[in-house]
This record gives C-alpha cells, structure tokens and sequence, in this order.
C-alpha cells in the first residue's frame, strides 16, 4: 500500500486534489485507516489515475471524466477521444484562422489603411426579393457549427426526393450578440415543392442586398458597412438578415475566394411631421 504521499509523487497529483478526487467518486483510497484517517492506494490505482491525468490532458471535463471511468468500456473510450480529437482539430482550424486574419490586419496597419476594413469595395444595391420555399432546420448551435446543420438536410433532401433549385441560405434569428452563448440558426435549401412538414415560406420584401468575396469572418465588417449605409439612407430593419452561400468550402479550400451574398430584409422609416 502506498500512504497518499506517496501515491501523489507517483502520479504527479496533489494530495490536496486527490481528495477532492475522493469527494466526487473519482478515485477513493483503498483503505482509509480509522484511527488516523490515513489514507492509502494500492500500486494497482495508478493505472486509473494516469488515464484521470491523460484525459485531462485532452481536456475532459472531469464530469465526462467520471462518465467514461464508469463505462469501464475501452470502445466507449476510443469513441469520447476520437470525438474529442475531433473538437480539438476544428479548434486548431479556428486559431489557425484567426492567425491568419491577424496577419492581414498586420499587413493593413503596415500599408497605412484602415484597421477596421469598412469595405468600400462592396456594391450595395436595394432589391425586391420574390417568396421562396426553403427546407430548412432552426437550431441553437455553437457559433462556427453551420455545416454541421446543413449537412443534416441531406438525409432529408435525398429521404424526401426533393429538388434544390439554389445555394443554401443561412438565417440568424439572434436579436443580439451574447458572448459564449448559443446561435439561433436556421439553415435551409431552396426547393421546388412546398408540401413538407420542414418547408417554409421564405417571404418576399424589400432587400439591401450586396455580394462580396472573401472569408466568411469578412461578413462583420460587410454587415457593418450595410448597416452604417442602411442609417444614411434612412431604413429600417424588418426581419432577420439572411446569407446566400455562392461559392464555399465545398467549392474551393481558399476562404479568400468564397462568395456570399447578404440580404437584410427593410421598409424606409416613416418621417414624422412637425405639428
């Protein structure tokens, strides 16, 4: 038996968080001494503990942590780390691309323009945009997690048969930011029929309506530009803004080269006259 001294050199934790390990039925010692209250494992509880210490390494939640011990399935293990890894890989693409748009915004303050990028390049039109069917999925999902959503309408567009007819549309029914909070999302195809429990009417309005190319982490400083346009011309909005998806990942693996399209739906503002 080893005293949790001991055991705490071993595997490279505190005595400190191995009893909090305890209290949450993490870990426990084999034998707590009565008298003293000593507590002591036996050299057979290392090999738990290196897989606690691993886990954490791959950021797991000790909550999932105590999950996966409980399982006590190396098929359900293999199954939490792929999924893990997973996550960690689409983080590295996250970080990887805000590298890059930090270097571009290096490369604006060495050229002496703009760091805020107000795209004056971008043609902002007002349009009347025709109703369209759409089949669609509206879900609360983590920001950056639109594919996945569109990629559950692909069972349903092969399931139901159904005929897309244009680029997929995007729909964010948040009415404000909230930091670190889910996105109500809506992701949906235009289709040709209109006689399914997940197509809806997409109506028709008055549009500000652009195009522009470029990455998708373009699009905040795209709907500033639309929006600082929208005061001057004395709009408001009416609906939420909806994004046409042209030319993306699947059509290149340059985010320079994507092409959205971006329509906030609008009525002029009505002018009060002085009495």
């Amino acid at each position: 038996m080893l005293t949790i001294g001991e055991f705490s050199k071993l595997c490279k934790v505190s005595s400190k968080t191995l009893r909090y390990y305890d209290s949450i039925d993490l870990i426990k010692p084999a034998w707590i001494n009565k008298e003293n209250e000593y507590r002591y494992y036996s050299i057979d509880q290392l090999e738990k503990i290196y897989l606690i210490n691993k886990l954490k390494e791959y950021q797991f939640p000790l909550i999932e942590i105590l999950n996966i011990l409980n399982k006590n399935d190396d098929n359900y293990l293999k199954a939490c780390i792929i999924e893990k890894q997973e996550y960690i890989r689409k983080q590295i693409e996250r970080q990887n691309d805000i590298l890059k748009q930090m270097q571009k915004d290096i490369n604006i303050i060495e050229s002496r323009n703009k760091f805020i990028n107000i795209c004056e390049d971008i043609k902002i039109n007002i349009i009347n945009t025709e109703p369209i069917s759409i089949l669609s999925i509206r879900r609360f999902i983590k920001e950056g997690e639109e594919g996945e959503l569109f990629n559950e309408l692909i069972p349903l567009i092969e399931g139901f048969k159904l005929h897309v007819y244009d680029k997929p549309i995007s729909i964010y029914h948040n009415k404000e930011y909230v930091e670190n909070s889910l996105v109500d999302m809506e992701m949906g195809v235009p289709v040709e029929e209109t006689d399914n429990k997940y197509i809806r009417t997409l109506e028709g309005s008055l549009c500000i309506y652009t195009k522009y190319v470029g990455s998708y982490q373009r699009a905040q400083f795209v709907y500033n530009t639309l929006y600082k346009w929208k005061e001057e011309q004395n709009y408001e909005v009416i609906a939420p803004s909806y994004q046409k998806y042209i030319k993306g990942a699947s059509d290149t693996d340059n985010p320079d080269e994507y092409i959205t399209e971006i329509y906030i739906p609008v009525r002029k503002k009505y002018k009060i006259k002085n009495l």
